[in-house]
């Protein structure tokens, strides 16, 4: 029939079909203790849980008049209300925001100051600057960073594992594959 000659969309899907056939040749095989532990030690990034933070704020609008003036008042005054700062829409209260995430919300400077071990936990500090105003900040929880053991992470890992073999065994098969021809050139000298 020689349909697949010269249709590219046929050829890659025979190609993937005997990719899926090969890959799973052997998929009722499973992963040794040892070597879920060799996935978990080579990468240190899975299962890793980055620490966390929640807090309340107090926002002072850079778009009104004198706002760090207000910021420094307020935390000088004692005065953590809303009646003395201004409306921040995504609310006064966060919580369990990572690095990552409170460094898009607030920017890198004002995720930097308030991941610092020294940020008090329970007292007003501030002013810190975001890309929005001024924020008289009060931490009230900080998690640390943690990475989940591996006894958590077996599915994870065997999962990466039989990706590891599959890929392994499509290697291994064009390889024979390569075997088994022989190239000749009939070119003149």
């Amino acid at each position: 029939m020689d349909i697949a000659a010269g249709d590219e969309v046929i050829r890659r899907r025979l190609i993937q079909i005997l990719q899926h056939n090969v890959a799973n040749a052997d998929d009722k095989i499973d992963a040794s203790a040892d070597q879920l532990q060799a996935i978990f030690t080579e990468n240190i990034n899975i299962g890793a849980v980055p620490a966390r933070l929640s807090f309340e704020h107090v926002f002072f609008d850079v778009r009104k008049a004198d706002a760090k003036a207000r910021a420094d008042y307020a935390l000088q005054e004692k005065l953590f209300d809303a009646s003395t700062s201004d409306v921040f829409l995504e609310g006064n209260h966060f919580f369990a925001l990572t690095p990552s995430s409170l460094s898009s919300k607030f920017g890198h400077d004002f995720s930097v100051a308030l991941n610092q071990k020294d940020t008090p936990i329970g007292e007003w500090f501030g002013p810190l600057q975001s890309a929005y105003g001024f924020h008289l900040v009060r931490l009230t929880e900080r998690q640390a960073a943690y990475r989940r053991p591996v006894a958590e992470l077996g599915p994870e890992l065997d999962s990466i594992w039989k990706k590891g073999q599959q890929a392994q065994h499509w290697q291994d098969y064009l390889e024979d594959l390569r075997h088994q021809y022989r190239v000749e050139c009939h070119a003149p000298n």
